[in-house]
């Protein structure tokens, strides 16, 4: 049986490209591809990396998952993912 191969897909809205799904669904993302959403220095530009990095896979979709930390960690990595969302023009409203 023949299997077509996978292309990356564009950082265009998936609701707009054509002839594509509306990609894939990850429930549990720590870090991917060297970016960490742990990290004691995690930026936006991070975040960001990583959701770039993930739609060039199919991966339309993530649930940043954090770790236990203390209080103040935890508080400062939702601010910084927060901000990476907002920052997003693809972000769904």
């Amino acid at each position: 049986m023949p299997t077509a191969a996978l292309q990356p897909l564009s950082r265009e809205s998936p609701a707009k490209a054509s002839g594509s799904s509306r990609g894939l669904v990850d429930l549990q993302v720590n870090g991917y591809h060297g970016d960490n959403l742990n990290a004691d220095d995690l930026t936006v530009e991070t975040v960001r990396s990583l959701a770039g990095r993930m739609l060039a896979t199919g991966v339309t979709t993530f649930l940043p998952t954090l770790i236990t930390a203390s209080d103040e960690k935890i508080l400062r990595s939702l601010r910084i993912i927060a901000a990476a969302r907002e920052a997003d023009p693809l972000r769904c409203t």
